[in-house]
């Protein structure tokens, strides 16, 4: 069963506690985060998140694949881009993420040198 626990997915989104959304099947993904079925499958084929499973009835979802879901849908809703161009544009926003980190990372370390 799809668990959310006590948190929202609001929470799960901005939280570290991701990892409490745990094996949800496609029907219960649809009806948690109110996505359509042909959207998230869509998601799926184009390499944009991640399943267990082989047969669409087998999929189980993580926390990781439904975070970036809900960022393609937000990517394609609101800048209308086409789903075929959604795995590149999150893989830039992922790089993007990470450089962020290590700047924040090295800033820290300069500063602990400057003192």
């Amino acid at each position: 069963t799809c668990q959310l626990g006590e948190k929202t997915m609001t929470e799960i989104w901005f939280g570290d506690d991701a990892e409490e959304l745990k094996d949800c099947t496609l029907i219960e993904l649809c009806q948690l985060i109110k996505l359509d079925e042909l959207f998230i499958t869509q998601c799926v084929e184009y390499g944009i998140a991640q399943v267990a499973g082989r047969q669409t009835s087998d999929w189980t979802f993580q926390a990781p694949a439904v975070v970036r879901i809900q960022k393609a849908w937000r990517l394609q809703r609101d800048l209308d881009i086409h789903i075929s161009g959604l795995p590149l544009i999150l893989e830039l926003l992922d790089e993007r993420e990470a450089l962020q980190y290590q700047v924040a990372v090295l800033q820290h370390k300069l500063r602990g040198w400057e003192e």
